[in-house]
C-alpha cells in the first residue's frame, strides 16, 4: 500500500462531508449495493443495519432533513487511517455536526474505505453522534 493513504483517505472523507452539507443528492454515488450502515439508532433500538444505496440514502436524508437552514460537519483533522491487509482503509472521523445555527452534536464516524475501479467507496460506515449515545 502506497505511503499516501492517509492523504488518500482524507480527501475523501472531506469530499464525502462536503457533499453530505452541499449538495447531498450526490451522495449515494459514495456507496455500493453491497454497503453497510449503522447509525446510532441501530446501538439505541436493536434495528438492523442498513444495505444498498437507495436504503442507505434513505436513512441519510432522514439527518439531512434535521434543518431547513442548512448543516455542516467540522471535521477534526488529522483523520484516524489504518490500512488494512486487502487494501481497504479503516477511518475514523470525528468533529461537531451543526444541523442549526444554535444546536450541535458531536459526531464519530467509522468508516471502510474499498476500492473499485481505483477508487474509493464507503463498504461499511458507523455513524454515532455521541451526544445521543450519552444523553439517553
Amino acid at each position: 500500500m502506497g505511503e499516501d493513504y492517509a492523504s488518500e483517505a482524507t480527501q475523501f472523507i472531506e469530499s464525502y462531508y462536503s457533499t453530505f452539507d452541499g449538495n447531498f443528492k450526490d451522495i449515494g454515488s459514495m456507496y455500493r449495493e453491497s454497503s453497510v450502515l449503522i447509525y446510532t439508532e441501530n446501538r439505541i433500538d436493536g434495528s438492523d443495519p442498513v444495505v444498498g444505496v437507495d436504503n442507505i440514502v434513505w436513512k441519510l436524508q432522514e439527518i439531512y432533513s434535521w434543518s431547513d437552514k442548512g448543516i455542516k460537519h467540522d471535521v477534526d483533522l488529522p483523520i484516524d487511517v489504518l490500512p488494512m491487509a486487502d487494501g481497504s482503509l479503516l477511518v475514523v472521523a470525528t468533529g461537531v455536526f451543526v444541523p442549526s445555527g444554535e444546536l450541535s452534536l458531536h459526531f464519530a464516524d467509522t468508516f471502510v474505505l474499498m476500492k473499485d475501479r481505483g477508487a474509493y467507496y464507503i463498504g461499511y460506515a458507523i455513524i454515532n453522534m455521541i451526544d445521543f449515545i450519552f444523553n439517553d
